[in-house]
């Protein structure tokens, strides 16, 4: 794995942008951990079942769970709840 690879996946993948921006909203919103991973669970879930009719949803188990949900699910969430807690 080189820096073009993890640019690839992370910067220029708007898929990643959205996750860390949604989770960050949601860290804001809610300003729960629980809640924000178990939402994360729930979604990936549904993206799962939904990948036969959604061809965006059809991706790899190593993009599904460690990109969505560890690390770009997990630090929009920080972020969010940080934001929230610490300026509104």
């Amino acid at each position: 794995m080189n820096w073009t690879t993890i640019k690839t996946m992370v910067i220029d993948d708007h898929f990643f942008l959205t996750h860390l921006t949604g989770y960050a909203l949601w860290g804001i919103g809610f300003r729960s951990h629980i809640m924000a991973h178990s939402l994360s669970i729930l979604f990936e879930i549904v993206e799962f079942s939904l990948r036969d009719l959604v061809p965006n949803f059809r991706e790899c188990w190593f993009d599904s769970l460690i990109l969505d949900m560890a690390v770009s699910n997990t630090l929009g969430t920080v972020i969010g709840i940080t934001l929230g807690t610490q300026y509104w």
